[in-house]
């Protein structure tokens, strides 16, 4: 039997094939399932029973624990409570680090709830916070009541670095080889005499 990872299909919606012969049978944390004959024709009723079901809880049973976000960047997925001490931890931030750390789509309640869980805010106050922020800005997006994070936009890489998620990518100037009896010129103005 072969199982889908649900997230990356919140991430990038399948086209469903007319048969569905490969996505035979998907479980769901709640016990239910999800297989060829009983694939959700609409999108949204699809993303609400996956919330529902599987997307609340870590354990998400025989999913793939992948984390498409954090592959696409190429960092390890990060700790909510490792960065909200960082000088650029405002609430935005923390939210796209939240989102880093799931590795999909959540809600805003779902974040408050995080925030909570991570000692940063009681949930009441960081989700007043939250919509405050302006959440649905690049690289972050809304699809319904639901925020996901485009790994492949500038400014998530940037927002990694300033949050000390990467290390700085430094760029050395080429060395031109030196070559052997060559004279050295320096360019530049001469003095006038």
């Amino acid at each position: 039997m072969r199982h889908h990872n649900l997230r990356a299909i919140l991430v990038n919606p399948p086209r469903w094939p007319a048969s569905c012969a490969t996505l035979q049978c998907v479980p769901l944390k709640c016990g239910a399932t999800i297989s060829g004959a009983n694939i959700p024709k609409s999108r949204a009723l699809l993303r609400q029973i996956l919330v529902d079901c599987c997307l609340s809880t870590n354990d998400v049973g025989a999913m793939s624990t992948a984390n498409p976000y954090c592959e696409a960047l190429g960092i390890a997925p990060p700790r909510l409570e490792a960065v909200r001490n960082s000088a650029d931890a405002n609430y935005y931030a923390m939210l796209i680090v939240a989102l880093l750390e799931r590795g999909g789509p959540l809600t805003l309640e779902g974040a408050a709830r995080r925030f909570e869980a991570a000692g940063i805010l009681p949930a009441n106050q960081a989700l007043a916070s939250l919509k405050r922020a302006r959440p649905a800005r690049p690289p972050i997006y809304r699809d319904g009541d639901l925020y996901a994070l485009d790994p492949y936009d500038d400014e998530v890489d940037l927002w990694a670095f300033r949050l000390g998620l990467r290390p700085a990518k430094v760029l050395s100037p080429p060395t031109a080889p030196a070559v052997p009896g060559a004279a050295t010129v320096v360019v530049g103005c001469s003095p006038c005499v």
